[in-house]
């Protein structure tokens, strides 16, 4: 006996889709080459929306290195920046400490014997002194800028996680439908499955003939008849 072209197609379909052999469902007075028609669309629309999914979770991943990446320069730059800020802020407190009771510099200059040393300590603490005041501001604006790149990075995360999410949905409601469609097939009865067959078999061999004699494309696998019948 032929066995038709309709050979476990739902059961193939769904188990691709990731859930197993679809539960067969009474197709009504469904048309099955409607079914049918709509299996291969569903089919095809299932395969876009899986590699949708995965380029936005390739972009996802992506993003969430950069982010990564971001937080730890910003993170490094707030601890350099906050170190810098301790130097100048002990520097600056022994300098009160040593100099809280004594004369002003100047006058110190004036009634100290050695007037050349003095003027060079004072000049080297006014250098060092301007050095880290520099140091520090130029910390800021780096910790500014890496504030601002860390935030733009979260940012794209977040629009990213979006459109993966709606990725996500939309490919599980194609499989859904998928499902829900090959469940309908796989409750046709014996001699709608034998007719369906049939008419597969006739748009094969239409497809053969169009491609000049070469391989068409492969035929959806269907159940076979009566497979999916429930008791």
């Amino acid at each position: 006996m032929r066995r038709p072209a309709l050979m476990l197609a739902a059961g193939l379909l769904a188990w691709t889709a990731g859930g197993g052999a679809p539960a067969a469902a009474d197709p009504g007075d469904a048309d099955p080459a409607a079914l049918l028609a709509e299996l291969r669309t569903l089919h095809r629309e299932t395969g876009r929306a899986a590699e949708a999914y995965n380029e936005a979770e390739a972009r996802l991943r992506e993003r969430h290195a950069e982010a990564l990446e971001r937080d730890a320069r910003l993170a490094a730059a707030r601890t350099e920046l906050a170190g810098a800020r301790r130097v100048a802020g002990a520097v600056a407190r022994e300098q009160y400490r040593r100099g809280g009771l004594e004369l002003p510099g100047y006058l110190r200059l004036l009634l100290g014997d050695d007037v050349p040393g003095a003027l060079h300590a004072r000049t080297v603490a006014d250098r060092a002194a301007r050095a880290q005041t520099t140091r520090i501001a130029r910390l800021a604006e780096r910790e500014r800028r890496a504030q601002e790149l860390a935030t733009r990075a979260r940012e794209a995360l977040d629009a990213e996680q979006s459109a993966a999410a709606a990725r996500r949905e939309e490919r599980d409601e194609t499989h859904r439908r998928l499902d829900e469609t090959a469940g309908l097939l796989a409750g046709l009865g014996p001699e709608e499955a034998a007719r369906l067959g049939a008419t597969e078999d006739e748009r094969l061999a239409r497809a053969r003939q169009d491609a000049g004699g070469g391989p068409p494309a492969a035929p959806l696998p269907l159940p076979a008849p009566g497979a999916g019948q429930r008791d």
